[in-house]
């Protein structure tokens, strides 16, 4: 209040005629050290004042070594300076300084510390710093437009350097020649649509260099060569398209790198090869159509990684393989459908997951390592039905966990761990989902299947899979989703509806092997059931409430049905149709319809022709299979 009175009488008693004007001094102990809270008006930059005060004696001209001013002046009189032979803090911040005219700080021999902020600065004369050995010089949020390449020349001590907010500022190539003592360089939001290689040539003590919201999209491949100990670089928010391989080539002491929000699309393997000591990686909001699976493999000691919002729908399984310091991993607003197996083994150290936003269906446990420090773990809004409860179970002291928007649990908690059997509960459904009790789900057109677990130790013979679709859905079955991942086949593909629903096949390691074009098998309107059997190395297919198959087939190269995908292809590809699913098991201890009983050992079927098989012990006329390859015995089947 005393201030803001000071500064009214000095309004008030100005007149335009007046030569000299009074600047008040309030002298107090601020943060144990003597400060001069400096009250002053001067509109039109003069510079011939005498200044009053209340000086004590702890707190006097003499010894003042802090100046926090207010008030409005153009220019920084040399006044102040010649007052206060021992000040080495000077604050003028948002006081409508406009220029710094040479030789301000001449007797300030001792000041260290220069705070210019939100001013309206356009100039700075290549002599106004002489005779200073300033350590910090803030000129954040000024007008400045273009700097000389002698402006920062007397400054050889000055550790840090902000020039934040100067919009469209020019910055000469050597305007950084002399700052050898720099360790803080901050240039966010100036402009800068090139970086000069000559910028950093001598600035060789820089620890920490701000270069995002700018708008340069390459940077020269010898510009960092010299900033052999910098630890913390951010360039996000820019416009950066693409990174020379060796442009971190000598910043071997780098910890931090920011290079989140902006247009690169791909990143060499070998971008981050020599960036071992690296800890935090944040690549978040750009689009990268593909980052090489050994990218990320030097980066032993990280522990932060973030590629949120990156267009990424597959994570290689080599990423993480070697970060086994990592603690926090987002891949959160993007396209993943699932976690591979072995993606995170390595990762025992792993504190937080962040996965929301994506289109995951499934979480197993065998993706990851041991989750025993696990706190917080979020996958809210993707598609997951189905949940491992190992995965949970490891969970040791996870307290935060988001499962909402998700289709078999809305589950959303900040103290999981204080009831972890209560929210167990609340998430069965998600764990006989896992173990095949049910799956519910829609399929849009995709070459892709989306693949379930089928647990061996449970004795699967067969799913009951209830459809509604117009044409055309997939059924596959393999052992193996490491074939999957290199993109082939199923061993065993059953298509359902093909050709505008008039033709059912089953297709054996790519091959059709069987048509059946008796019926319309699915209806778009209603739900159709199907039972899905692989009984004794047979393939076998039934409508629910026929005891005969429909299609079966002896399978040539028998394999343990482990996996078992779902996919839809109806015409046009690009249709927006859908499939809708619901998946059942059938084990060992249900009835599983099979084929009737014959006269003989053997039934055969052969190639274009039409076989009905003889049966002796009822009347079903069994449906006829047509065959479009050799000769295929089919043993009989008893009864379960």
């Amino acid at each position: 209040m005393l201030t803001k009175l000071l500064l009214l009488c000095l309004i008030t008693s100005f007149t335009p005629t007046q030569a000299i004007i009074n600047l008040m001094c309030d002298f107090q102990i601020y943060n144990n050290v003597c400060t001069c809270v400096l009250l002053i008006f001067n509109p039109n930059g003069d510079d011939q004042f005498t200044i009053g005060g209340n000086p004590g004696p702890n707190c006097s001209f003499t010894n003042a070594v802090q100046i926090l001013s207010t008030g409005i002046t153009t220019n920084i009189p040399a006044i102040i300076c010649d007052n206060f032979p021992v000040l080495e803090t000077l604050v003028m911040e948002d006081m409508q300084i406009n220029t710094l005219e040479p030789n301000p700080f001449h007797s300030c021999t001792s000041l260290r510390t220069l705070r210019l902020r939100d001013n309206r600065i356009t100039y700075i004369n290549p002599h106004a710093f002489t005779n200073t050995k300033l350590q910090t010089l803030d000129l954040y949020n000024n007008r400045l437009d273009a700097l000389n390449s002698l402006t920062f020349f007397n400054l050889g001590d000055l550790r840090t350097l902000n020039l934040q907010f100067n919009s469209g500022i020019y910055l000469p190539p050597n305007v950084f020649e002399s700052l050898s003592s720099l360790v803080t360089l901050d240039l966010r939001y100036c402009g800068i649509n090139t970086i000069q290689a000559g910028w950093f040539r001598n600035t060789t003590n820089l620890l920490t260099l701000h270069l995002s919201y700018n708008s340069f999209q390459t940077v020269p491949t010898t510009a960092f060569n010299n900033l052999r100990n910098l630890v913390y670089l951010s360039m996000s928010y820019g416009t950066i398209t693409s990174l020379n391989v060796n442009t971190f080539n000598y910043n071997t002491r780098l910890e931090s790198l920011y290079l989140n929000q902006n247009s690169l699309t791909s990143i060499s393997a070998n971008l981050f090869t020599n960036i071992t000591n690296l800890i935090t990686l944040s690549l978040s909001a750009n689009r990268f159509s593909q980052i090489p699976s050994n990218t990320f493999q030097s980066l032993t000691s990280l522990r932060t990684f973030s590629c949120d919002s990156c267009d990424i729908s597959t994570i290689e399984v080599g990423w993480f393989r070697t970060m086994r310091n990592l603690i926090s991993i987002s891949l959160a607003n993007n396209q993943l459908t699932e976690i591979p197996r072995n993606a995170f083994t390595s990762t025992d150290r792993l504190e937080s997951i962040y996965l929301g936003g994506n289109r995951i269906v499934k979480l197993e446990a065998r993706s990851f390592g041991s989750l025993s420090n696990l706190r917080t773990l979020s996958v809210s809004q993707n598609l997951i039905n189905e949940i491992d409860h190992h995965f949970m179970n490891q969970s040791r002291v996870l307290g935060n966990a988001y499962f909402s928007f998700n289709r078999c649990t809305q589950l959303s908690t900040n103290n999981f761990s204080g009831n972890k059997d209560g929210y167990m509960r609340q998430m069965t459904g998600c764990f006989d989902n896992f173990d095949g009790i049910m799956i519910e789900l829609e399929t849009y057109n995709s070459t892709q299947f989306d693949w379930h677990n089928i647990r061996p130790n449970d004795e699967w013979e067969a799913i009951r899979v209830s459809i509604k679709a117009s044409e055309n859905v997939h059924i596959g079955l393999t052992d193996s989703l490491d074939k999957q991942e290199q993109e082939q086949e199923p061993l065993i593909e059953i298509h359902i509806g093909e050709r505008d629903n008039r033709d059912s096949s089953i297709y054996e390691r790519g091959v059709r092997v069987l048509l059946d074009n008796e019926h319309r098998r699915l209806n778009v309107n209603e739900m159709r059931t199907f039972i899905i059997g692989w009984k004794f190395g047979i393939v076998m297919v039934y409508e629910e409430a026929e005891r005969f198959p429909f299609m079966a087939h002896f399978i040539r190269q028998p394999f343990p049905v482990n996996f078992f995908g779902l996919r839809t292809q109806i015409n046009p590809l690009n249709s927006r149709d859908k499939a809708i699913w619901n998946v059942s098991r059938i084990q060992g201890n249900e009835l599983l319809p099979v084929p009737p009983p014959t006269t003989t050992t053997s039934t055969t079927t052969t190639t274009t022709t039409t076989t009905t098989p003889t049966t002796s012990s009822t009347t079903a006329t069994e449906p006829s299979y047509v065959t479009e390859t050799e000769d295929i015995t089919v043993p009989e089947i008893p009864a379960t």
